[in-house]
């Protein structure tokens, strides 16, 4: 529970810059009752008294937001590196669609990035890469308008949603390209086994290619029709074959 409002001192968020109060009344705070009933509903003060020996109850992440029951008075728990993210800590859990994987995914890809220099003297000097909180749409997981810093969590997130976009495209495309490729087999004419004396085409993973392979001396074409075509081509008449003489039919009865 804390105290905010206009005309309150600044506090200063280690490593993440200066940080203001939200505009406006001074407002009370008040944080979610814990989940386990085992626990106080609201952050007990130390040296309260506590009935379980050793219970560690956390209320919120980094320093002093856990307690530990010992010698039967509250005491300040191990501190817990934000966020948590047990399951006993959340409520109202709802899983994303891959609509809603889709949603973000463009939501990150549109994120503009820019390098900057802190305004305050103490963090000054160097340049750092980020984007701004302004650019960001109202609701974006992955600010913390309240603290004007980004929410590291939510943004880690937002960057696995789009993994996981961008690999649902993927698995579609590498399926459709299958069925395309099975369906051009399937449609396309059965090659010719012989394109020329001495080549032929061999089957090959998505494509044919013609390899040149030894032919059967039966299945070339006859050395008399190679030497007619060749003079046909240099513009000579074909050499007339010999001839053979027919016998004269016979006449007589037969033997």
């Amino acid at each position: 529970m804390r105290l905010c409002g206009p005309g309150l001192p600044l506090h200063r968020l280690r490593h993440f810059g200066p940080i203001g109060c939200v505009e406006g009344d001074p407002i009370w705070q008040c944080e979610a009752p814990h989940a386990d009933v085992s626990c106080p509903a609201a952050r007990p003060l130390l040296g309260s008294l506590c009935s379980i020996e050793g219970k560690t109850c956390v209320y919120a992440c980094g320093p002093g937001g856990a307690r530990r029951c010992s010698a039967g008075a509250w005491v300040a728990g191990k501190d817990t590196a934000c966020p948590v993210s047990s399951r006993r800590l959340k409520r109202d859990i709802t899983y994303l669609s891959a609509a809603e994987r889709a949603a973000i995914a463009d939501q990150l890809l549109a994120t503009r990035l820019a390098t900057y220099e802190y305004s305050d003297p103490a963090l000054r000097g160097r340049r750092r890469l980020g984007f701004i909180l302004e650019d960001q749409q109202p609701q974006s997981f992955a600010t913390d308008a309240e603290h004007d810093q980004v929410d590291l969590y939510g943004y880690a997130s937002m960057l696995v949603a789009t993994a996981q976009a961008q690999q649902r495209q993927i698995a579609q495309l590498q399926h459709e390209l299958r069925a395309l490729r099975a369906t051009t087999l399937k449609t396309s004419p059965a090659p010719a086994q012989c394109l020329t004396p001495g080549a032929a085409l061999v089957p090959w993973p998505g494509t044919w290619r013609a390899f040149t392979v030894l032919v059967p001396r039966a299945v070339r074409a006859p050395r008399a029709l190679d030497s007619a075509a060749g003079r046909v081509r240099r513009g000579r008449p074909p050499r007339p074959g010999p001839t053979r003489a027919r016998r004269a039919p016979r006449t007589g009865p037969r033997s």
